[in-house]
């Protein structure tokens, strides 16, 4: 095809290329992004729980090391229980209407 040449597509075609395009990009966007569900093991290392969470080695060894986060050691290896480790990250879950009320009684 040369730079000056006119391509003619109907609305369709336009429309079907677009929504490839759509999909190829989501699709893309998916695997880098990709949070492991049901196939991450039961009990997890320390650079499968870093996935899982999304958090650092440093800031899991910090976690660790100030028992804020359940795992077990043995020797100098840490494991995770992936279930502890759910429970872990849903255990600070923020209520809306509890907030409202903190900042109203605050603002008094």
């Amino acid at each position: 095809m040369r730079a000056n040449e006119l391509i003619l597509l109907s609305r369709d075609q336009v429309e079907e290329i677009v929504i490839d395009a759509v999909k190829t990009v989501l699709s893309l966007h998916a695997k880098e992004n990709a949070v492991p569900g049901p196939a991450m093991p039961v009990v997890m290392t320390l650079e499968q729980v870093c996935r899982y969470t999304g958090l650092s080695k440093d800031a899991i060894y910090r976690k660790t090391g100030a028992g804020l986060i359940p795992h077990s050691k043995r020797g100098k290896r840490l494991y995770f229980d992936r279930g502890k480790i759910d429970a872990w990250l849903l255990g600070n879950s923020v209520d809306p209407a509890r907030i409202r009320e903190r900042a109203a009684a605050y603002r008094k």
